[in-house]
């Protein structure tokens, strides 16, 4: 049998998710359920629309992947999980975000974000605070901060749509 680009796609896909979540020491009967909910949420997110390169691709399956094996292992704990599951996940969540931290880290150095907008960035997403809890500290109404979040969240996408293409069309000989 011959497979399509499509379906060399997703097989490339879930087989990287299985290494993933071998890595993470998920069991193997876990193993096939936990990747095929993380290509479930990659596909609906659209993300499989996008011309992405491998290692975005990689990085937002990487980061969809964890956060299904987080929230499986939550479930379990909560049926007392032990210590040493714990630190597996401590220890691969800080592998993970550090890889994602630095993609993103370098695209928000390239947008030339105002000082605001970057703790507003931080507090959101580094230190994981509500929209509430920033507009209460701002003295701002969270309509405002949800708004500006989003301003600058527009921007960076565009930024990294943009250096996406620019990237892809570098060889192309246009």
């Amino acid at each position: 049998m011959v497979l399509t680009t499509g379906q060399n796609r997703h097989t490339e896909r879930r087989d990287f998710l299985l290494r993933l979540l071998a890595s993470l020491r998920v069991s193997p009967d876990d193993r096939e359920d936990l990747a095929q909910l993380a290509l479930l949420r990659f596909l609906s997110r659209g993300y499989a629309e996008k011309a992405l390169d491998s290692k975005r691709e990689k990085a937002l399956l990487a980061k969809i992947g964890y956060s299904i094996f987080v929230d499986s292992c939550r479930k379990k704990r909560s049926h007392n999980l032990g210590v040493g599951e714990a630190e597996i996940v401590d220890h691969h969540q800080n592998a993970i975000k550090e890889s994602v931290n630095a993609d993103v880290q370098d695209l928000v150095e390239s947008a030339n974000l105002d000082p605001d907008d970057r703790l507003l960035l931080e507090k959101r997403f580094g230190d994981g605070e509500s929209l509430v809890a920033i507009a209460r500290d701002w003295g701002l109404h969270v309509n405002t901060i949800r708004r500006r979040l989003e301003r600058i969240l527009e921007q960076l996408r565009r930024l990294a749509m943009t250096q996406e293409n620019s990237t892809t069309n570098w060889g192309a000989g246009s």
